[in-house]
């Protein structure tokens, strides 16, 4: 099958992570991360060695257990990189991006290799735009909600009611242009304003940088 991007990634860089986090979150179940770290330090292992005695490696001579680790990790690597220049990669704010991340990437492997592009995709340009852990968090979770892999039912109890009330919020925002029967300049004018005014502006970002993703990867769709 097609390698996701980032697990060539890991076997070429061979890099590991290490994550710190703050106490759990309010409504949120608490990410034991010290243990989530030694458990990857553990079965990656493996994998390093691996790739110390070829260059090229074939995926599917991994366990399913462990090519799930190194995609988490790798996930997570990538991720650092753009959450580390606006404070996220550490204490709370790391914890409620990796509580989203170990939620929705068995769900994303299941949908294929675009979906998890298209999630990491929408939350690591959230993080560029300055976004807050929430919408980082959501950005990783909303495609797999709006294709029916993750249900807001299994997202509540782990990522708490503020994360479900923003995710229900991007997904009413999705709906609504169509709603619209003509689309001209003061349709667009009502709409912005009823977004503003009756919506989380997170929902909208969101929904946006969504957008951007599929504009630059048209051909892809």
């Amino acid at each position: 099958g097609v390698r996701p991007f980032w697990v060539v990634q890991t076997f070429a860089s061979q890099r590991r992570v290490r994550s710190k986090a703050g106490p759990g979150g309010m409504g949120r179940e608490p990410l034991h991360t010290t243990n989530l770290s030694t458990e990857v330090e553990g079965r990656v292992t493996d994998a390093d060695e691996l790739v110390t005695q070829q260059a090229s490696v074939d995926l599917g001579t991994v366990s399913d257990g462990s090519r799930r680790v190194l995609e988490f990790v790798a996930a997570w690597d990538l991720l650092a990189e753009h959450l580390r220049p606006v404070g996220l990669a550490s204490g709370q704010p790391a914890e409620v991006i990796l509580l989203a991340l170990k939620l929705v990437l068995p769900k994303l492997q299941e949908m294929g290799a675009e979906a998890q592009r298209r999630a990491l995709a929408v939350a690591t340009l959230l993080a560029d735009l300055g976004m807050d852990a929430d919408t980082v968090a959501v950005g990783l979770l909303d495609g797999a909600v709006g294709e029916g892999a993750l249900s807001l039912a299994e997202a509540a109890p782990v990522m708490g009611m503020p994360i479900l009330q923003l995710l229900h919020d991007t997904k009413r925002v999705r709906e609504i242009p169509a709603r619209l029967d003509v689309h001209d300049d003061d349709s667009a004018d009502a709409l912005r304003r009823f977004c503003l005014a009756f919506h989380d502006v997170r929902a909208v970002v969101v929904e946006l940088a969504t957008r951007l993703d599929s504009l630059r990867n048209i051909e892809g769709y």
